[in-house]
């Protein structure tokens, strides 16, 4: 299974991460990392979010290609 994240959902999502890395990194603790959550809603498409902690964002539609 591929799961694709486009050029502009992949940028929303780094610029999402760096003020939390930033803010661990400052505080002197570890970088949380995240979880991406995919949801496979079968003829109604696929949608992704990401998930820090309590903090959440939307990516939208992804494409999902299962070989």
């Amino acid at each position: 299974m591929v799961i694709t994240l486009s050029a502009e959902q992949q940028a929303r999502l780094f610029s999402w991460l760096q003020p939390i890395n930033d803010a661990h990194v400052n505080e002197g603790c570890e970088i949380p990392g995240y979880k991406l959550e995919i949801r496979v809603a079968g003829p109604w498409g696929s949608d992704a979010m990401a998930i820090c902690g309590s903090q959440r964002l939307d990516l939208g539609d992804v494409t999902v290609t299962v070989s």
